[in-house]
Order: structure tokens, then C-alpha cells, then sequence
């Protein structure tokens, strides 16, 4: 019976459009790793942290939300099917893609003084992967059909990468409030705790960390502003703005000290339980699950309070 359920969800519309998107999640995740892993066995560093990992995760939610409001996207996906060799031929362009992406990320820290000419052809790599990923598992014909939709979505998260560069310039300040903020925190857990503001050190008894950009909270935080206000345009004339605004700012307030509590955690696991645990699963992991429940969480409840009353 429970077999007979999955097929007739496998078959139908909303499952084919369930299955594709977590399967472009799960290749978008993986794939920039595996280079990176294949870039180490052959003795190359690319300059790369799981940070980068963050616009991935940006660009499903935002085709989520961008393909879940289309009803015509349900038919469709239930009707048509992608040829194999179509993939194939996607994927490996979405591979090529993600090598130059590694390669420009080395050509940056290498060889260039100006670092913002290359880092647009690296993060223009990065969104060609990733499109070339939807061609990949959705199809040529999907996107020529609903290419307004893919196109918007790839704006989204053009945008969402320009700002966070500007943004990520002032990322000192947002590192020393986290460390402020853990420094006070631990003290509740431990009299063994010290930090340095200039050199942006957090230690814990004999477990200490770097808190550079990647962990200063900005790329989650700009992900709930860059969601948030895509989630208004979409239903723009059924919320209070108002009360979208307030709503909008304490979600941001609290993603930005969900943060603070995801290192706080990383401190307590590497001080007392396991560093190698502390530094490769729950470093690498913890901040994208904290933020996709967080923010599916925060906006399934908030919701309501935002709508307009008839």
C-alpha cells in the first residue's frame, strides 16, 4: 500500500516537482564540493569555504517559492519528462561551469590585485552552474515555458550576491558583536573563556576558533532579508506592509542571533565533546539547517499576522 502511495506521488505533478528541486539542492551542494575535494587530492588549494554553499541554498529557496505559487508548473512537470542525453549534456556544462568557478576563486587570490573584475566573472560562473543545473533537471522546454519565472529568480539571487559583497565589507563589525555576544555566553557555561576583539579570537578552555566573514552571521542574515522581501513581492497585495515591516525586522534580529547561538554550540561540542566533530560536521552543516528552519518556521507562523484583514 505505502509502495503503491510513493509511486502515485513519484508520478504525479507535485511529486516530480518535490523530487527535481531537491535533487538540484542536493547536486548544487555537492558537486562544488566534490571539486573541491578532488582540487586537495591533487595537492591544489582553491580558496574555497562552505560559505559559498549559502547561494545555493538562496537560489532553491527562491525557485521554490518562485514555482510553487505557478499551478501550471504542477501540470506540467507531471506531463513531461527530460531526456537523458538532455541532462547529461546540461550537466556537464553546469560542471564546466563550477570548474571555472574554482579557477576564478584561484586566478583572484593568485595572480590580481583587483579582486571585485574577477570576483564578477567568479560569482557569474557560480549563477551560470547553477542555472545550467536547472536545465539539467528540469529541462530546456520547462525553462523556455516558464523562463520568466528562471530568470527572475536568477535576478534574485544576482542581487542577493551584489549586496552581500557590499554588505560583507563591514563583516569586522558583525564578527566583534558575535564574539561580544559568545564572550558573555560561554561566561554563563565556563570562568575559561577568552577572546580578542582585534584579532577576531574566541577561545573556549583549550578550544579556540577565528571568527572571520563566514561565520559573522551576514550571509544568513542576507538570505532572510533577500526571502523575505521576495516573499512580499509575491503577495504584495495581500499583506499590511506595516506589519510585514515590524515582523520582517524582529525575524532578522532573531536570524542574526541564531547565529550567535550556532557558534556558542561549535565552542561548548569542541571545549567539552569532540573538535574534529565541532570543526568538520557541525561547522560545515549546522548554519544552513538552523536557517531553513528557522525561516520556514518564522514565516509559516508570522504569516497570518501579516495578511490583510477583510
Amino acid at each position: 500500500m505505502n509502495i503503491d502511495k510513493l509511486k502515485r506521488f513519484h508520478h504525479s505533478g507535485f511529486g516530480q516537482f518535490v523530487e527535481r528541486t531537491l535533487l538540484f539542492l542536493a547536486i548544487s551542494y555537492l558537486m562544488p564540493q566534490l571539486l573541491e575535494k578532488a582540487a586537495h587530492f591533487f595537492k591544489f588549494r582553491p580558496y574555497y569555504t562552505i560559505a559559498n554553499l549559502y547561494v545555493s541554498l538562496v537560489f532553491f529557496m527562491v525557485l521554490l517559492l518562485f514555482y510553487a505559487h505557478n499551478k501550471h508548473i504542477i501540470k506540467y512537470l507531471e506531463k513531461h519528462h527530460v531526456p537523458m542525453l538532455e541532462r547529461l549534456t546540461f550537466l556537464l556544462f553546469a560542471f564546466l561551469a563550477f570548474l571555472h568557478y574554482f579557477a576564478a576563486i584561484y586566478l583572484r587570490v593568485q595572480y590580481f590585485d583587483n579582486m571585485y573584475v574577477v570576483s564578477v566573472f567568479n560569482y557569474f560562473t557560480y549563477i551560470l552552474g547553477n542555472f545550467f543545473l536547472i536545465l539539467t533537471i528540469f529541462g530546456y522546454s520547462f525553462f523556455r515555458k516558464f523562463k520568466k519565472s528562471t530568470i527572475t529568480a536568477l535576478l534574485v539571487v544576482s542581487g542577493f550576491i551584489a549586496f552581500s559583497v557590499i554588505l560583507n565589507q563591514f563583516w569586522k563589525y558583525f564578527s566583534g558583536f558575535v564574539i561580544s555576544a559568545n564572550t558573555a555566553l560561554l561566561g554563563l557555561v565556563s570562568n575559561h573563556v577568552v577572546s580578542d576583539a582585534a584579532k577576531f579570537s574566541l577561545q573556549l578552555e583549550k578550544f579556540g576558533v577565528i571568527i572571520g566573514s563566514p561565520c559573522s552571521g551576514i550571509a544568513s542574515l542576507m538570505m532572510f532579508t533577500g526571502l523575505y522581501i521576495f516573499a512580499y513581492v509575491m503577495d504584495r497585495d495581500k499583506i499590511n506592509f506595516l506589519k510585514f515591516l515590524w515582523v520582517f525586522i524582529v525575524g532578522a534580529i532573531g536570524m542574526f542571533w541564531m547565529n550567535i547561538f550556532r557558534i556558542s554550540f561549535l565552542m561548548i561540542i569542541g571545549a567539552y565533546y569532540s573538535p574534529a566533530f565541532a570543526l568538520s560536521l557541525f561547522h560545515e552543516n549546522a548554519g544552513w539547517i538552523i536557517f531553513v528552519i528557522y525561516f520556514l518556521l518564522y514565516y509559516y507562523f508570522t504569516y497570518p499576522l501579516i495578511i490583510k484583514k477583510e
